[in-house]
């Protein structure tokens, strides 16, 4: 994922949708990125999450909301979060995939250039447009597939 980015992590803010274990937020500071917000409605999630950025130094870089995705969003757009990359890896073969995009799909949660990245079974890819994010890439590996989204008006 991250070749995909090339030179879009180094100060980027990244939100990290459905985190788990909060292993690609973390590549992302790792890479450079200026913040993560992890989103995981698991308490063991946001546990793991916290004490790995606490061992790798890197709280100081690190939010961390135990919320659903969809909730999360909603309250991230009502205080004004901007992000110039949102992941998101939610549980194959559930809806959550489709209704995150959608949602996501009213770009409020852009900053300028901004993009989404979705990873996703190769057998249920998800919709090329979601309101003004629209399917720029996608690239298969075995059955996990990433979709790249950027921001298009119309």
């Amino acid at each position: 994922m991250f070749n995909l980015l090339a030179g879009r992590v180094n100060g980027a803010r990244f939100l990290d949708l459905f985190a788990g274990s909060g292993v690609v937020g973390l590549e992302a500071i790792s890479r450079g990125a200026s913040s993560v917000t992890f989103v995981d409605a698991s308490r063991l999630a946001r546990r793991i999450i916290s004490e790995n950025a606490r061992r790798l130094g890197v709280l100081h870089a690190v939010r961390i909301m135990l919320l659903r995705a969809e909730v999360a969003i909603v309250r991230l757009v009502e205080e004004g979060a901007l992000f110039d990359i949102v992941f998101l890896d939610p549980p194959y073969n559930s809806p959550l995939g489709d209704t995150t995009l959608q949602l996501l799909g009213d770009g409020e949660l852009f900053a300028s250039g901004g993009v989404c990245i979705a990873e996703h079974s190769r057998r249920h890819p998800p919709s090329d447009r979601y309101g003004v994010l629209v399917l720029t890439d996608r690239r298969e590996y075995g059955d996990t597939c990433l979709s790249v989204y950027s921001l298009q008006a119309g």
